[in-house]
C-alpha cells in the first residue's frame, strides 16, 4: 500500500469548501454530509494516487467528485498534494 502524502489546502480552497458545505447544510443537513463524506473520499483516494484526476493546461489536475456537482482542483507537489480549489461544476475555473 502506498503511503498517503499530505494534503496542504491554500485559503481559498479551505474557504470555498467550507461555504460550500454551509451552503447545502442550510438547506439540507442530509445532504451536506453525504457531500462532505464523498469529497473527502475523494481526497483520501487523491493521497493516495496523486495522478488519479486529470491534467489541464494549467499544471493542475482535477478530479470530479463522484454523484456531486464538484470538482476538486489540486497540484501534486514533492512532499504534499496542495488543494486549489473545490468550485462547483457551473462555477468558473
Amino acid at each position: 500500500m502506498r503511503a498517503k502524502k499530505r494534503l496542504d489546502w491554500t485559503q481559498t480552497a479551505r474557504r470555498e469548501y467550507l461555504d460550500q458545505l454551509a451552503w447545502i447544510a442550510e438547506r439540507n443537513p442530509v445532504a451536506a454530509h453525504g457531500v462532505q463524506r464523498r469529497i473527502e473520499h475523494s481526497l483520501d483516494l487523491i493521497q493516495t494516487d496523486p495522478a488519479l484526476g486529470t491534467p489541464d493546461k494549467k499544471k493542475r489536475r482535477r478530479h470530479p467528485v463522484p454523484h456531486t456537482p464538484f470538482t476538486i482542483y489540486y497540484r501534486i507537489k514533492r512532499s504534499s498534494i496542495q488543494i486549489l480549489r473545490v468550485l462547483h461544476q457551473r462555477q468558473d475555473r
